[in-house]
């Protein structure tokens, strides 16, 4: 307080006086009057900031904008460039505008704030009205007192992949995405993922939103100064280029192919991520109505929420989080360090998971290949049709277990009689050993410390995988051992059956039903009378995998 009322009274002297012309007693401006300003202001003053002025505040000794007893009035901040340090107060009686500049972390308002422009940083702290027209706010935004009033302008404004239009009533708390686009331009998101809390009724205002270019963007060294790309850009990264923390990818593209991604990278709202390559920082967020395709790179956290989708064919993750039980995610290759309990659907064809393996809930499990170098626990369903697991099988009560292949040998018995496609179920109480070839020709054996509990099912669909078509080296018509198979699957079976394939044969080549391209389609290896791309694809999976 004493702070508050010594810069006041330094600023009766000092500055100058204009009450008839905007009524305040005080006024100040920062550079052109002193540099830097530090401890405070109170009642019937006004601070201006630009340039390459300061307000200096940290925690020990935070600028206070009116005093802290609310007794303040008359009190106004503007600024409009420069640099405003952490821990800022601004109490009752003040109202503060922000056009440019940057204002530091972990800011307190009980006044009026207007954001249209420069930079507010992490863990802002509302109590009163705030407006957002413009600029970029840092993540944690926490605006949960009751007059802690939210005014959004801009437009394209999208509540969890839905339009949002003004009169809508909605907050966003625990699950919630705002994302839009500000009158200025800039692409926004505010979602509890990136801590952000704003519990009272958001109010939407519409404002035309400024050209946009679309021409494609490549850098390949230096650093991109925007926030984000929206509305249709492109934009590649690669060489040593950098992007900013809390990047948004707001129904635009983003190629990265080298370089670095910051923090909180955010992708909402039509917006989609390519990566073969470059360095992502902590974390990555596929936000509803975002998705991505990923062939290369380095990652630490990535997380694909609700109405997301995501491909990974390749790259390093260190922790997946799969938590939307709508958005679908196919792993196909890469390793995956730990993949946090599945809350959203799976299927895993390739690549290397290390860490156990949890699926939550009644989310579906669909494996067709890949390296498990731990456990698998499953409390729902899960479709297995090829893979190499290292760990044990863990069946909850209620799951059930399914194995696509053949050679099904059951407590050392084999499983036989099952035509192609036919399925046969047991309970877990059955279960003591178990082992067969699944459909990718991969051998599974299942391990000592593996559990089925008493409720829970495995069952076996028999599907034929017949590779071996002719006797090696008899390759034409008439030959000793021509369409004889002997026991090894090599180019001569491929040959043969192309052949086949391509005169439309259906007694030999006709081997799936078209569309039904994996082990746990419906009509996987059902014949439907049509030779086609499917059924070449069909015979290549398991000739591919040396398939007996």
């Amino acid at each position: 307080m004493t702070q508050i009322c010594c810069i006041a009274a330094i600023g009766a002297l000092s500055f100058s006086l204009q009450p008839e012309l905007s009524g305040f007693s005080t006024i100040i401006n920062i550079p052109e009057d002193m540099p830097t300003i530090s401890g405070g202001i109170g009642s019937d003053t006004q601070l201006n900031l630009s340039d390459d002025g300061v307000i200096l505040s940290d925690q020990s000794n935070r600028f206070e904008i009116g005093p802290p007893d609310g007794s303040g009035s008359n009190i106004e901040v503007n600024i409009t460039a420069g640099e405003a340090g952490d821990f800022i107060h601004a109490y009752s009686g003040s109202t503060v505008n922000i056009s440019g500049g940057r204002v530091g972390n972990a800011f307190f308002s009980a006044g009026p704030v207007t954001l249209s422009g420069g930079k507010l940083g992490q863990d802002f702290q509302p109590t009163g009205p705030f407006e957002y027209a413009g600029g970029v706010i840092g993540r944690g935004i926490s605006a949960t007192s009751p007059l802690a009033n939210v005014t959004l302008v801009g437009d394209l404004f999208t509540l969890n992949d839905a339009p949002a239009s003004p009169g809508d009533t909605f907050n966003i708390n625990i699950g919630s995405t705002l994302s839009g686009i500000a009158s200025d331009g800039t692409p926004f998101v505010f979602t509890s993922i990136r801590g952000d809390l704003l519990l009272n009724p958001i109010d939407l205002e519409i404002a035309e939103l400024p050209p946009i270019d679309t021409t494609p963007v490549t850098i390949n060294a230096g650093h991109w100064p925007e926030p984000g790309i929206a509305r249709g850009q492109t934009l590649t990264v690669e060489g040593t280029a950098s992007l900013a923390d809390d990047f948004i990818v707001y129904d635009a593209s983003l190629r990265v192919e080298g370089g670095t991604v910051g923090e909180y990278l955010m992708v909402v709202a039509g917006g989609d991520l390519s990566a073969s390559g470059g360095t992502f920082g902590n974390q990555v967020n596929i936000l509803a109505g975002g998705s991505a395709d990923i062939s290369g790179g380095n990652f630490q956290v990535f997380r694909v929420e609700r109405n997301a989708t995501m491909n990974f064919s390749g790259g390093q993750i260190d922790v997946l989080i799969l938590a939307g039980p709508d958005s679908p995610t196919m792993i196909s290759g890469g390793t995956i360090t730990e993949l946090r309990p599945l809350a959203g659907p799976a299927t895993i064809t390739g690549g290397e998971i290390l860490s156990p393996v949890d699926v939550v809930g009644s989310i579906p499990l669909a494996i067709a290949g890949g390296t498990f170098g731990d456990d698998i626990t499953v409390s729902s369903t899960a479709d297995v049709s090829g893979g190499t697991f290292l760990g044990d099988l863990i069946a909850l009560n209620g799951s059930n277990t399914n194995f696509y292949g053949s050679g099904f040998i059951l407590n050392g018995t084999p499983v036989e009689g099952l035509a192609p496609g036919e399925t046969v179920e047991f309970s877990g109480t059955e279960i003591s050993t178990l082992s067969c070839v699944l459909a990718d020709g991969s051998e599974f054996v299942l391990t000592p410390g593996s559990v089925f509990t008493g409720a829970a099912t495995i069952s076996f669909t028999f599907i034929p995988c017949d590779t071996d078509l002719t006797t090696t080296a008899a390759t034409l018509p008439g030959s000793a051992g021509y369409a004889v198979p002997d026991g090894v699957t090599d180019l001569d079976d491929l040959g043969y059956f192309i052949v086949a394939w391509l005169d439309q044969n259906l007694a030999i080549a006709d081997l799936t039903t078209s569309g039904s391209t994996l082990p746990t389609a419906e009509r996987y290896a059902i014949p439907d009378g049509i030779v086609d791309l499917d059924d070449l694809g069909y015979f290549l999976n398991g000739w591919l995998n040396g398939c007996p």
